[in-house]
């Protein structure tokens, strides 16, 4: 049996340990404040606090004040410090890597048994018992693109492509001086992505808005291909018999390119011809490092799995 912890899950956890957090808080200032009142000799009249001014204020409220503005002052502080944050395109499980995360659509960060535990949980590496080379790639996949009114009401640019989905190739490096620690190579196809789309319009005698011009034609085209490989390296040790920590170092290289080309010719009734063209594109190679983290645990029917993905250097 697994467990998965999705992040909206996480996220509910969370509020929901606040808010019991909170209510155990509330309970016991009120016990509190039921002892202090109960010590009084005397009832307390609330009317008279309704509107407090500070100026009247006895020694022991005013010092209560001050102490809770201090705990809320760490807080204020750390929400003044906040910054938008860049997304990281790593942390996207768009892909899947073997058959068993295919299945479970990625949900296998505590219950990897087999060398993808290199991409999901590092830490699971240290408690898979039968390390086999691992070659996933045999799985096609069809992709259509749209764009809707791309040029005007009603006309579309659309694109289908047919291709295999990326790639996963693993295996274990065995020395003696690792002693419990595992050592295992890799090399994915993390992104794979091409478009490319194309259009023409001819126009002749009538069909041209413009009387004065005899035929029309123009033509778009526009193809974008982005390519991200990985290649890592893990190690991973075991805690004890049922839990194991492990990291992969990746390095991730991108190539991407892009090209827009737009061409427009035309013909008036007196002959005279005239053409525009206009392009434009780049390409790019982008190098950088980035690590997976990951711990990972086997209790019988309860696995626990714990990964973390660094921002890329």
């Amino acid at each position: 049996m697994a467990v998965y912890f999705e992040s909206a899950a996480v996220i509910v956890v969370l509020v929901l340990m606040g808010q019991v957090i909170e209510l155990r808080a509330r309970g016991a200032t009120t016990s509190a404040i039921r002892a202090l009142l109960g010590g009084l000799a005397v009832p307390v009249d609330w009317g008279r606090y309704r509107n407090i001014n500070l100026s009247r204020m006895e020694a022991p409220v005013v010092m209560s004040a001050v102490s809770r503005f201090r705990r809320l002052l760490p807080m204020l502080l750390l929400c003044g410090m906040t910054a938008p944050l860049a997304a990281q395109d790593a942390q996207y499980w768009t892909n899947q890597y073997g058959n068993e995360a295919r299945l479970l659509s990625g949900s296998v960060i505590g219950s990897v048994f087999d060398l993808s535990a290199v991409f999901y949980n590092p830490g699971r590496l240290a408690l898979v018992t039968d390390a086999r080379l691992v070659l996933a790639g045999n799985v096609f996949r069809a992709s259509r693109v749209k764009i809707e009114d791309a040029f005007g009401n009603g006309k579309d640019l659309t694109t289908t492509k047919i291709g295999g989905v990326p790639s996963l190739f693993a295996g274990e490096l065995r020395f003696k001086f690792l002693g419990s620690s595992r050592l295992a190579y890799s090399f994915l196809t993390r992104q794979d992505f091409d478009f490319e789309v194309e259009e023409r319009l001819d126009l002749r005698g009538a069909q041209v808005p413009d009387p004065g011009v005899d035929l029309f034609a123009a033509g778009f085209l526009f193809n974008q291909n982005m390519d991200e490989y990985w290649a890592g390296l893990t190690w991973a040790h075991t805690l004890g018999k049922k839990m194991g920590l492990g990291v992969t170092t990746f390095l991730a290289v991108r190539d991407q390119k892009s090209r827009r080309q737009t061409l427009a010719q035309a013909v008036d009734t007196a002959g005279n011809a005239g053409i525009a063209l206009q392009q434009a594109g780049y390409k790019y190679q982008h190098w950088r490092l980035l690590w997976k983290i990951g711990l990972g645990g086997d209790f019988g029917n309860w696995d626990l799995g714990l990964s973390v993905t660094t921002p890329s250097v």
